[in-house]
């Protein structure tokens, strides 16, 4: 059985137009950058938000890149002969 929940949170719109998820939300909804959020109209007045969520090993890689950072190293060159070889048939 699903448990209704209803907190009530406000927040303030920009002149811009944007507005600051709350770090406890973003934390309980699975929030990173570039997450993406879908508004769905439920009346005149209201919208459900709903995540569109990665499976769980991106969310992981985006954890990680966002502690330890993105990891570039450059290819390594194995030489000419990598690649070259004939194979009998």
């Amino acid at each position: 059985m699903k448990q209704e929940m209803n907190h009530k949170i406000t927040v303030k719109v920009t002149s811009r137009g944007r507005i600051t998820i709350p770090k406890n939300i973003r934390k309980r909804l699975g929030l990173t950058t570039n997450s993406k959020i879908n508004f769905l109209q439920r009346d005149q007045t209201s919208y459900i938000l709903q995540t569109q969520n990665k499976d769980a090993f991106w969310n992981q890689i985006d954890q990680h890149i966002a502690k330890y950072g993105r990891f570039n190293e450059r290819e390594l060159d194995w030489g000419p002969d990598v690649g070259a070889e004939i194979i009998d048939d």
